[in-house]
């Protein structure tokens, strides 16, 4: 027979083992939302507005996360297009670029 007093402790030491277990993962899972964009990497999107030297653009094609360097961002004609020294990437939701200068590009 176990004492009154054993259940709540091993409880305890099963919760913490998963509260454990959890707080391990959960490095893993931020390195890979908020892995470095490589440069030149190119998203799309549906709305982009210029404001040069910085530019705010929406409903875009990237799962990133974070920051983001020297990449371009393009509507979704693919007729404009913009590189950006420095930015923040919300997902798909957003992107806000700066020190962005406009790229020639071929319209068709």
């Amino acid at each position: 027979m176990t004492s009154p007093g054993l259940a709540p402790r091993r409880r305890a030491i099963r919760v913490a083992g998963v509260l454990v277990a959890l707080l391990a993962a959960a490095p893993i899972t931020t390195a890979a939302a908020t892995a470095p964009t490589r440069a030149g990497e190119l998203f799309r999107c549906a709305s982009v507005t210029p404001d040069l030297p910085n530019l705010y653009a929406t409903s875009c094609d990237t799962d990133h996360w974070g920051p983001a360097s020297d990449f371009v961002v393009a509507d979704q004609s693919g007729r404009n297009a913009w590189m950006c020294e420095q930015g923040w990437v919300e997902g798909s939701l957003w992107i806000s670029g700066r020190n962005c200068r406009r790229l020639a590009t071929s319209g068709g």
